[in-house]
C-alpha cells in the first residue's frame, strides 16, 4: 500500500504497536518503508505475517474454494489492514492507496473499508469473499 503523510518513523511505529497490541507481535514490516519520491511524500509499505499459525494471518484462497485443505499463509488478513489503515488515519495519514480502494481521508476510509470484506478475490467459478480467509484457529486455542 502507498501511505502519504506520514514520515517512515511514524509508519514503522503504527505497525509495531497495532501488531504488539492486537496481533501477538506476529504483523511486521517486509521491508523498511521506501519514499517512492521526494516531491510526492509518499512511502510505499507491505506488511507480512511472521506465521501463518499465529493470530493476524490467513488462509490461500485456493484452499478455501475447494481445492485441497485450507493452507494458512503467513498473509495479514482484512482485519489487519483495518486495523493499521485505521491507525495511520488516526495519527495523520491524509491518504493511504491499496489494492483494492483508495481512501484520502479517515471519513472517506470508514465508508469504503467495509465493503473490502466482501470482495471476491477467488475466482468466477469458486468465489471467495476477502473477509471470509481470516485465520481463526487462534480463537479456539486460547478458549
Amino acid at each position: 500500500m502507498k501511505v502519504w503523510g506520514l514520515t517512515r518513523e511514524e509508519i514503522m511505529l503504527v505497525v509495531s504497536v497495532v501488531s504488539k497490541s492486537k496481533y501477538d507481535g506476529n504483523v511486521i514490516l517486509e521491508y523498511v518503508p521506501k519514499q517512492l519520491s521526494e516531491r510526492s511524500k509518499c512511502f510505499q509499505v507491505k506488511l507480512k505475517c511472521i506465521s501463518g499459525l499465529r493470530i493476524g494471518s490467513r488462509y490461500n484462497t485456493a484452499s478455501i474454494s475447494g481445492f485441497g485443505k485450507p493452507r494458512r499463509l503467513p498473509v495479514c488478513s482484512w482485519e489487519v489492514f483495518r486495523d493499521i489503515m485505521e491507525e495511520m488515519f488516526k495519527c495523520g495519514a491524509k491518504r493511504i492507496k491499496s489494492t483494492i480502494a483508495d481512501y484520502r481521508s479517515y471519513d472517506d476510509f470508514l465508508s469504503k473499508y467495509p465493503a473490502t470484506k466482501y470482495r471476491n478475490v477467488g475466482s468466477i467459478m469458486f468465489p471467495v469473499q476477502l473477509g471470509s480467509l481470516t485465520n481463526h484457529d487462534f480463537e479456539e486455542k486460547k478458549v
